[in-house]
């Protein structure tokens, strides 16, 4: 189950001081083998440690195993990391560090993955309430990516072109919109404050704050 290297041996290191001794103030409970891998809640599978040692041990783990163990180590480490009160906290180069490493694993559990009815049905619900509409995506084979990459390599748009693009995605047209050219005229006429608006449309404060000032939906003059 675990790698023979210098980690495994740190790992168990850890483990076998927590059994001979005994710490006051806060404490976790550790599965020496992972619920994930097989282990179970019985007294010889749980230590004692410290938030520190809890980590460590952890981060070690994702360096003792190898394939979809490693990944079930990883996305553990990556919940370790959420740092409370008691926990041991990490400093921002361990976090981008464990965060792409999640990110890596996150994407090779999903490699390849077809998803279920009941899952597509779930997203579709969910872009019905969030965008009003469905947003579809068109999934392009490998060859079609070259030959889209062949021909638009060293292109550059015109300026007609880029407008056409920017409309395109101007307002409510833009899949990701919650509001109506109408609706952005009447929040930008009203008197009303930012919270009131807010709830009367079903925005958070700061998009009103940006129409307000012109941040967002500059095309539209009231």
């Amino acid at each position: 189950m675990y790698l023979t290297n210098k980690y495994t041996r740190w790992y168990y290191s850890i483990i076998q001081q927590s059994k001979t001794r005994s710490l006051s103030g806060y404490t976790e409970k550790h599965h020496i083998i992972p619920k994930s891998l097989g282990g179970d809640n019985a007294k010889d599978n749980l230590a004692i440690l410290t938030p520190r040692e809890h980590f460590i041990c952890h981060l070690l783990l994702t360096k003792m195993t190898e394939g979809t163990n490693k990944q079930k180590m990883i996305f553990g480490l990556w919940r370790m990391s959420v740092p409370t009160q008691d926990r041991h906290r990490i400093t921002s180069t361990q976090y981008e560090k464990i965060r792409n490493e999640f990110c890596k694993a996150n994407s090779n559990k999903h490699k390849g993955k077809v998803n279920s009815k009941e899952s597509l049905d779930k997203r579709r619900a969910t872009m019905l309430e969030r965008y009003g509409t469905m947003v579809t995506f068109i999934k392009h084979t490998d060859t079609a990516k070259e030959k889209v990459s062949q021909a638009n390599t060293g292109r550059k748009h015109t300026k007609e072109e880029l407008s056409k693009m920017r409309e395109a995605h101007l307002g409510s047209k833009n899949a990701s919109s919650k509001l109506t050219e109408e609706q952005v005229i009447k929040i930008k006429q009203s008197m009303l404050p930012a919270k009131k608006l807010s709830i009367l449309y079903k925005v958070s404060i700061s998009a009103i704050y940006k129409i307000k000032d012109g941040s967002t939906w500059s095309h539209i003059l009231a």
